[in-house]
């Protein structure tokens, strides 16, 4: 069992395997003890046997909540301060987040050493360029798993999605789903790995032969408080990359002629590939935009190969492209790594098209940043004969600065837009509203005429729907294939692809065509 803040051990586990992770972690714990049937970091989800982590966060310390797992069951504390009094045995270390990572490593059998793993960060593109190449790596005869911001798919192909509220779940969620899939005979995985996650320790305990940078734009400000914070953090995944050792055959795959991604090329000294349109070592020439995909002629070491993709636009030519690199890095041939990409049919949530008989295009996509909202509005520009609406916001309590940027490119690469509401937390949806509106005012258009602000989301996809003509592209951009909706009090379920649909029907479009 597995839940956002406790796991099941896959067997109860001898405390001597715990005792040896808290002896390399520097700390202490007593020389026996029970065995271990769970591991949590949710004071609220502890039961009897588990084993109790208390991490520090922003809003919630684990310290404050001891009395409360000891009152659960918790058979031992981990703890980096310990209290005056005992409510359970104590294990002190030095660091609450690395100690719940390398417990849950050793609790699981080190999973994340033992399979060949694969690591995807960057700004943008992180999640399709995973599954892609879950999906190339299966083409070239290795049966993969992936674990993304939407899903934990599997090594047999069937697919949970991802509830846990982040893209790169909390270690002991990470270590529990690769240690069931090694039982599984599943000898690849994909990881997408968040910058949050690699300065949290998420991913500590597991050894990545491949790392892939998709690209680096300014993002999560205002967690790593600037940018070469945030790109410093990015970096943290090489050293996780063949070991961290230069000797050792760990490739590091970026995108050529980004000179963001020079400081990562800079420091590593082993096997590199560079991926791009026309420069790199692999490389995709004649693009061709068709209609129902992108075709392109696939260029690597003197090879050429034809290959038609189910994805569009620019950016997920250069998916694709960085998805081919690993399945190369693999030890895959050319021809076989076609064969994952021709076959991808696509990521919940990303540029998901619904079809329900309408006479324009209906998108539902994620792009939350200037950077992937520019290379969508850019994908649907060249196939879009009317007019392209937008329907989108931004996220409270993160990157406020980025806001009149949205609202610039929407103006200058779309047609029409309605702001509404995309996760405000603790601040004012109708703030942040002004604060895009900014940005398109900026530009030249003018509230009312080119856009207009309404603040419920769902109404204000209706609207889109109902005002979209034959030939018009509607984007519903920000929310993807999330399933919460992240307000003052909390959160709330939300799909927007069930609601685009309900507005669908709402204005008269039946069954899928």
């Amino acid at each position: 069992m597995m839940t956002a803040g406790r796991v099941d051990t896959l067997e109860p586990q001898p405390w001597d395997r715990l005792a040896k992770a808290v002896v390399e972690l520097g700390g202490h714990c007593p020389a026996a003890g029970p065995p271990l049937t769970g591991l949590a970091w949710d004071s609220r989800e502890v039961r009897p046997g588990d084993l109790f982590v208390a991490v520090r966060g922003a809003e919630h310390d684990g310290h404050h909540h001891l009395a409360e797992a000891a009152r659960a069951g918790a058979a031992a504390l981990v703890v980096v301060e310990p209290p005056a009094d005992r409510p359970a045995p104590l294990v002190v270390v030095p660091d609450g987040r690395r100690a719940l990572s390398a417990m849950s490593a050793r609790l699981f059998g080190d999973p994340g050493r033992r399979m060949r793993l694969v690591g995807v960060t960057g700004t943008d593109g992180k999640t399709t360029t995973t599954h892609l190449i879950a999906a190339v790596l299966e083409g070239i005869g290795l049966k993969a798993c992936a674990v993304s911001t939407v899903a934990f798919v599997s090594g047999d192909g069937t697919s949970v999605p991802n509830q846990t509220d982040m893209t790169t779940p909390e270690a002991p969620i990470v270590h529990r789903f690769l240690a069931e899939q090694l039982l599984q005979g599943v000898k690849a995985g994909v990881v997408e790995v968040t910058s949050h996650a690699l300065v949290q320790h998420r991913v500590d305990d597991c050894s990545f032969r491949v790392a892939v940078v998709t690209n680096l734009t300014p993002e999560h400000l205002d967690f790593h408080g600037s940018y070469e914070a945030y790109a410093a953090a990015k970096g943290q995944l090489l050293a996780l990359l063949g070991g961290g050792a230069a000797t050792d055959r760990g490739v590091l795959v970026t995108a050529a002629g980004d000179p963001e991604l020079d400081r990562y090329r800079r420091r590593w000294p082993g096997l590199q590939l560079e991926f791009g349109i026309e420069a790199g070592d692999l490389r995709a020439v004649q693009i061709q935009e068709l209609r129902a995909g992108t075709g392109f002629r696939l260029l690597f070491r003197g090879q050429e190969l034809p290959v038609r993709t189910q994805l569009v636009g620019r950016h997920n030519v250069l998916n694709a492209l960085a998805a081919a690199a690993v399945g190369l890095a693999s030890g895959g041939r050319l021809n076989e790594v076609a064969v994952g990409l021709t076959q991808f049919a696509g990521v919940v949530g990303r540029l998901q098209r619904l079809d329900r008989g309408q006479p324009f295009c209906l998108i539902v996509d994620f792009a939350h940043t200037v950077h992937g909202l520019e290379e969508v509005l850019r994908a649907l520009r060249v196939r879009t004969h009317g007019r392209i609406w937008v329907v989108f916001g931004s996220a409270g309590g993160r990157d406020a600065l980025k806001r009149p940027g949205l609202g610039q490119i929407v103006a200058r690469l779309a047609d029409r837009a309605i702001l509404t509401t995309d996760d405000p937390r603790h601040e004012s949806p109708a703030a942040i509203a002004r604060e895009i509106s900014a940005g398109m005012e900026a530009e030249g258009w003018h509230g009312g005429a080119e856009f207009q602000v309404v603040l419920d989301r769902a109404e204000a996809v209706r609207e889109a729907v109902a005002a979209a003509g034959p030939g018009d592209t509607v984007l519903l951009a920000g929310k993807g294939g999330q399933r919460q909706m992240y307000l003052s009090g909390g959160s709330v379920p939300w799909d927007e692809v069930a609601v685009a649909e309900a507005a669908l029907a709402e204005a008269g479009y039946g069954a899928p065509s």
